[in-house]
Formats: structure tokens, sequence, C-alpha cells
């Protein structure tokens, strides 16, 4: 490529030292949390505990009335593979956090090399669809034992095959990989309408034979499901509504804390002349779609950040395609590269600051010691317990032998009469011997 071609304009160096910087930060960040021996907050707690009843030969699903039971409001993939890993003596939680970590990268790097062919051997591509690492989802929940790494690997992984790819095998492996998305996490239903839109225009016959295996797949898959929990898988499913008005603050979200990425977007896009912009169409449906389920989402109790994870992957995608269409056009048409300059200086400040996992780690760690001392003499003597309100306790009485079958009073954030039903229920139904409340470990008594 000739000289002058081969970067995004002015502020390109800027923007390499920058990023190069986070990339640094972020690696760091990774290594340690990736090797804590413990859990970083009750979300991998209660992943841990799906992956305690895998491990043990049960279907982590039951009628949340008639407790103990976990709350698991997932389909049952990224558990069950976290076990697998687990039964070749991988440690859980390190397994749970590889299989969110890996697959979003391997899935990334495919978009990347699928999508931005054109550029060469340019590097920008590469730099830009990093950036993913730059916002909150991807410096977060990547990193995390949770299932959204892994639900977003698959559906970007079987949006991309069923895009570029050719003939009927693919079509099928497709369909599979958008099943085995949506049976990761529910939400996973961007991809697939995404992709029927993109090839209704010139391959609507390939985008309705993906879209009616994948609806034929996942019905069979859940009607299995059904079958096996005694009807209690998609009643799980289901997330109390905390707040209807969310769904906007989770829609702006971006513009907060991703706002000159987006702005190099749309001032990218608009450089484009318009048979190209038509090639990228794609991915754009994919990126508003996954940004209206993620806001969609945000009025169920419990919906965060990870929401998004999916709406910046795809981003991440589409801006590596921006990046090497942009850079087969003249120097003098490709808009300044300052906005991503500003974007990761902006993450070198926010993001660490927001992510740092040392506190949590120690706190956590501290508690966890403290509480297995106090739980080991109960299990020993035979006690069947659960936990409420302390994460380290969870994990050390899962360390212990035992499940945590009242999870769902921490995770479904419920009111506090409908906790103390729930608990009392678990008492009098003689499974239980004793529920712990918590920092303290007090014992909770049906008055409370």
């Amino acid at each position: 490529m000739a000289a002058g071609h081969d970067d995004l304009g002015a502020g390109s160096s800027s923007f390499r030292l920058a990023l190069c910087l986070l990339l640094a930060g972020w690696l760091v960040i990774a290594g340690y949390q990736l090797t804590r021996p413990h859990a970083m907050g009750v979300d991998e707690v209660q992943v841990a505990n799906l992956v305690w009843y895998w491990q043990h030969g049960q279907l982590p699903y039951g009628d949340h009335h008639q407790p103990p039971v976990p709350f698991n409001p997932y389909g049952p993939l990224h558990p069950w593979l976290t076990a697998q890993v687990a039964a070749l003596g991988v440690a859980p939680l390190l397994a749970a956090r590889l299989l969110a970590l890996l697959p979003l990268l391997a899935a990334l790097a495919l978009g990347v090399r699928w999508l931005a062919s054109t550029a060469g051997r340019s590097p920008w591509p590469w730099l830009v669809a990093a950036l993913l690492l730059a916002s909150r989802p991807g410096f977060v929940f990547a990193l995390r034992a949770r299932v959204d790494g892994l639900a977003v690997a698959l559906a970007l992984t079987g949006f991309l095959v069923g895009l570029r790819a050719r003939g009927r095998p693919s079509a099928l492996l497709a369909a599979l990989l958008l099943t085995a998305a949506a049976l990761t996490k529910a939400t996973m239903v961007s991809a697939p309408v995404a992709l029927l839109a993109a090839l209704w225009p010139t391959r609507r016959r390939r985008g309705l034979v993906i879209y009616a295996l994948w609806l034929l797949l996942l019905a069979a898959a859940i009607g299995i499901l059904q079958a096996a929990t005694d009807g209690c898988y998609l009643a799980g499913l289901a997330r109390p509504i905390e707040d209807w008005g969310r769904c906007f603050e989770v829609a702006f979200r971006p513009i907060s804390t991703t706002g000159p990425w987006l702005v190099w977007v749309l001032l990218a896009w608009r450089s484009l002349p318009p048979a190209t912009r038509r090639e990228g169409q794609a991915t754009c449906w994919y990126s508003w779609l996954a940004l209206l389920v993620a806001a969609a989402s945000g009025i169920a109790c419990g919906s965060s950040w990870n929401y998004l994870l999916e709406f910046y992957a795809s981003l991440a995608v589409g801006s590596a395609w921006l990046a090497a269409q942009l850079l087969q056009l003249p120097a003098a048409r490709r808009p300044p590269a300052w906005p991503l300059t500003l974007q990761v200086a902006l993450s070198l400040v926010y993001l660490p600051l927001s992510a740092n996992p040392v506190p949590a780690a120690v706190t956590h760690a501290a508690a966890y010691q403290a509480a297995r001392s106090r739980l080991q003499p109960l299990v020993a003597a035979g006690q069947r317990l659960a936990i409420v309100g302390n994460p380290a306790a969870a994990e050390a009485l899962l360390d212990l032998g035992q499940p945590n079958g009242l999870d769902e009073v921490d995770c479904m954030a419920l009111d506090r009469s409908a906790a103390g039903a729930l608990a009392g229920r678990a008492l009098a139904s003689g499974k239980l011997d004793q529920i712990l409340c918590g920092p303290e470990l007090r014992p909770w008594r049906p008055t409370q």
C-alpha cells in the first residue's frame, strides 16, 4: 500500500499509542482476574452454583415456588460446557471465565478476517475492532464467569457463517450456531433476524432456510428441555420486571460512554459511496437490533452493561469493515481518527477505575476464608444449608460440597415479604436445616 494510504488520517499515531496502553492495561487486569481462585461477585457464584448441579448429574431447573432450587435464567450450554472442562482438571471458575473470553475473541477475529479482508496487511481493521475491549461490557464482562461472552460469540459466528459462507452445510452450521447462542442466553435473537434482513434482497432463499432451521431447532431443543424439567425451563428464563423506564437508560448508555467511537462510525459511514454502504448494511442491521434487544431487556431485574455486549461486538466487527473500506479511499476523503483517539483516552481513565478487580478480589477472598471456617463444622455435621446475602459464603458452601438452593433470593431481588415466604417454605419442606444470612451468617427465622 502506498505511503500515506496505510492509516486512517490525522491522529492515527496517537490512537495507536493510546490503544497499546489500553490493551497493556487490559492484559494486566485480564491476567489478574483470570487467575483469581475465588469469585469476583455474586454473578460468578451464581454460575458456579449452576455448574455444581451439572457436575453432579442434575438439571439446574426447578419450580421456584418449591425451594430449594437454583436461580437459573439461562440456557444449559455454558454451565454444561464449564462442567465438561472442569472434569478435565481445570478449576470451574477458570473454565467458566475462559469460556466467556476465548470464544468471544475468536468470533471477533473471524469477523475482522471475513469482513475486512480487502484491507490487505494493514493493521487498522484489527486496531479498530480492538475498541470492543475499550467498551465497558468488553472490559468487564468478557473477563467474568458469565454466559454472555459465549452467547455473543456463538451468535456473531452464526451470523458471519450465514452471511459469508456458501452452500447447504454452511446454512445448517449457521442455524446450529444461532440455536446454540439462544440456548446459552435467551436474549440472543438479534443475529438471526438481522441475518434474514441482510440476505433478503439478494439471497432470500438462504435467509429463509437458515431462519426456519433456527426456529425448528430452537423449538425442538426447548421442547426437550421443557419435558426434562417438567415445564420449569421456560418459567426459569423469565426475570421479574424491575423498571419500565430503564430501557431508555440502557439504549443511551453507548452515547455516554462510547460517544466518540459512534461519532467516528457516523463520519466513516458518510464518507463511503452509496454502493459501498449497501454492502455494509448487514452489520448495521445487526448492531441496531442488538441495541434494541438490549434496551428492551433492560426492564428486567438484574440487567446491566452485559446486555450491551452483543451490540458492541457487532459494532466492533462493523467498525473493522468500515476501516477496511476507508483504506481503499483517497486520504483526503477519509474522516479524521481523532474520535478514536479520544475514545481510547477516555477509556484509559474510565475503565480501569470502573473495572478494577483488586478490591473486590481481596474482600471476597477474606470473606470466603471466614465463611468456610464457620460452615465447615456445620456441613461435617450433616446440616443442609442455604446462604442469603453473602456470595463468599455461598462459594465456600459449594467448595464444601453443597449447592445454594436460595441464591434466587439474591439474584432475583425479591422484596422482603416474598423472600421471607420463600425461605419459610424451604425450611418447612424439610429440605433445609438452616438458612444463614448476611455477612455475619446469622440464622434466619420465619419471624424475620
